[in-house]
């Protein structure tokens, strides 16, 4: 889906790149090179703290439900998914993707309604999960899913985004079902794409619930706290 995807390149294949964007409040501040092995050592980082402080403040200015739809996300989020799979997802990684969203889709109709809200940020996180590329809007050659970790690491790190995936998935067939399942996943009935798709996500979770659990107990938060400083 062209209409939902960020940028998997360099600051280049997006119209609005990090050069455009520092007039929105970018600043600079040192970073530990040691935490971002991947990327050249300028031995500065960019913090962009007050453009993300004014997008927030200015997102929903025609009316729409989109900060509404981020916090139920983000609830989802803690009380669902981190519980189960480890701090993968992160509400920084959910902001972004909803800077993404708002950009990728601008219409007041992907917006107006809190249900319609959700739903656009599902299909732009569905994507990126499967993409295994999050960029950071201010700077889009940046990837918030590459984590250069050990080998094990990044399998089992991998294999939290596909269930992540699925999960999504599945929340974007019906909010509403999917809110009323049980923590462990109840045993549905019945045709339609909303069962088959739950009884995907149980098939995989039971296939790699140790998978899940040795993830949990690296205790390895993949917060972004190396990339930016609010």
């Amino acid at each position: 889906d062209p209409g939902s995807s960020p940028p998997a390149g360099g600051a280049g294949t997006h119209p609005h790149t990090s050069q455009c964007r520092f007039g929105m409040g970018v600043c600079l501040s040192p970073y530990s090179h040691s935490a971002l092995p991947h990327f050249p050592p300028p031995h500065s980082r960019l913090t962009f703290s007050l453009a993300e402080t004014q997008l927030l403040k200015d997102i929903d200015a025609d009316g729409g439900c989109r900060q509404k739809a981020l916090r139920v996300l983000k609830q989802i989020n803690m009380e669902k998914w981190v519980l189960r799979y480890g701090k993968v997802l992160t509400s920084y990684h959910l902001k972004m993707v909803l800077f993404w969203a708002s950009h990728l889709n601008p219409e007041t109709e992907n917006w107006a309604m809190e249900q319609d809200a959700l739903g656009t940020l599902l299909k732009v996180l569905e994507f990126s999960l499967e993409k295994r590329q999050l960029p950071s809007f201010f700077l889009p050659s940046m990837n918030f899913f590459d984590w250069h970790r050990s080998e094990e690491e990044n399998s089992l790190k991998n294999l939290v985004l596909e269930v992540l995936r699925l999960e999504v998935r599945l929340m974007r067939c019906s909010p509403e079902r999917y809110l009323q399942l049980s923590y462990d996943l109840a045993k549905p009935q019945g045709p339609g794409p909303f069962i088959q798709r739950a009884r995907e996500l149980d098939e995989f979770r039971r296939k790699h619930q140790k998978d899940f659990e040795e993830f949990k107990n690296l205790k390895i938060s993949f917060d972004t706290s190396d990339f930016r400083e609010l």
